[in-house]
């Protein structure tokens, strides 16, 4: 998109609403945002505004997840975002050129990413601050690297607003999965101190419910005998070369799927963060593959990881049981946003997908009060906690 959506305006307004105008402010919100769907924009969207206001003198985007290409593909969309925002300046907010200049060399002097065994160091920006908790869902358990950072910025994490205004320092986690924090604003009422936002979407974004409306999220019972009858029907289909992606756990699964290409006249890549690895990146992808091809990757291609789609015909999970948290942040994930590749078939365990998991998200999605029940520290209702604390 060249230019601002009038969702992301919309979620940016009602973030500055929360942050600067409620009585009292909430110092922490939550953006809850799908995958693919704007976040990156929005986010700083938000930021660059309240730095042109003065609210804040700083804004530091944390991650507690150490891929180096997650964090690249942040810090390069800075510049993607700053030429939308300039637009938005002149044409909106009738903002002059030399104004925008200085705002501009304000905004990238004063934007700053910290990434994994970063968030342990002293932070340097202690006040005037706004935290972006990017991919908030990952690495949030106590004493991991967020949590350190939080307690070095004398912040709590329920969003304390008074240790938060001490320092005029404010906190935005974005997630396309935040069922802990949703869970903890629903079942600890009265101790968590903040506000959600949801980006919303139109009818050109392609998400988990266009997914399942035109059935392309497919379950199998084994893996093994899926792969081989998609690959024979590719070859049947696709006179013109692909690529698949297929997420395995190990060595062995790996040698599997090389077995099951070679029977299928496929060509085999590996795909890891290892740097003796054949690739640590997918950037493959872009051009056309000389055969069909299928890429075989490890522990990555999680969170907000943008995968170019021209040439994809399948992506696959080969886990047999996985939380909903981790379902939505993997290849399944990594098809959406706003594109026109809507024939890529997604395959996942028939277990994960009969389940009603992917509907409570749906579900979540247009509003209703109800969480995937299946994710990373997810809070018991209290009623739960007591029958518990009773046995």
């Amino acid at each position: 998109m060249t230019e601002f959506s009038d969702h992301q305006l919309k979620a940016a307004d009602e973030l500055e609403e929360l942050f600067c105008n409620a009585i009292p402010n909430v110092r922490w919100n939550i953006l809850f945002a799908q995958p693919q769907s704007g976040k990156t924009d929005t986010y700083y969207l938000i930021a660059a505004n309240m730095l042109r206001t003065k609210k804040i003198k700083n804004i530091v985007i944390i991650c507690g997840n150490p891929d180096k290409d997650l964090k690249k593909q942040t810090k390069d969309s800075k510049d993607a975002f700053w030429d939308k925002y300039d637009e938005y300046l002149e044409d909106q907010l009738c903002m002059v050129r030399d104004d925008r200049k200085i705002l501009k060399s304000n905004f990238r002097e004063n934007t700053h990413l910290i990434w994994g065994k970063d968030l342990t160091k002293e932070p340097e920006f202690k006040e005037d601050t706004l935290i972006i908790w990017d991919e908030s869902h990952a690495a949030q358990k106590v004493g991991m690297r967020p949590d350190t950072f939080f307690k070095n910025m004398d912040i709590t994490c329920d969003g304390d607003i008074e240790k938060l205004e001490k320092n005029n320092n404010y906190v935005l986690s974005v997630s396309a999965t935040p069922f802990s924090e949703l869970s903890d604003l629903t079942h600890e009422e009265g101790n968590q101190f903040k506000g959600k936002v949801t980006l919303e979407v139109s009818e050109r974004y392609y998400g988990i419910i266009k997914m399942m409306e035109l059935s392309r999220l497919k379950g199998f019972k084994y893996w093994q005998t899926k792969l081989d009858e998609v690959m024979q029907n590719v070859n049947e289909n696709h006179a013109s070369p692909k690529y698949a992606i297929i997420r395995v756990k190990n060595d062995k699964l790996s040698d599997m799927v090389k077995n099951i290409a070679f029977c299928n006249g496929w060509a085999t890549k590996e795909c890891n963060s290892d740097k003796s690895a054949e690739m640590n990146n997918l950037d493959c992808l872009k051009n056309e593959p000389i055969q069909h091809t299928i890429i075989i990757i490890k522990g990555m291609c999680r969170m907000g990881k943008v995968v170019k789609k021209d040439h994809i015909v399948f992506v696959m999970e080969t886990s047999n049981d996985s939380n909903s948290d981790v379902v939505l942040q993997g290849l399944v994930a990594r098809m959406f946003g706003w594109h026109q590749f809507r024939t890529i078939d997604v395959y996942i365990n028939e277990k994960i997908l009969k389940r009603d998991e992917l509907k409570r998200y749906i579900g979540q999605i247009n509003g209703e009060n109800v969480i995937p029940s299946r994710a990373t520290n997810l809070v018991k209702p209290a009623t739960q906690r007591r029958n518990t604390k009773n046995e």
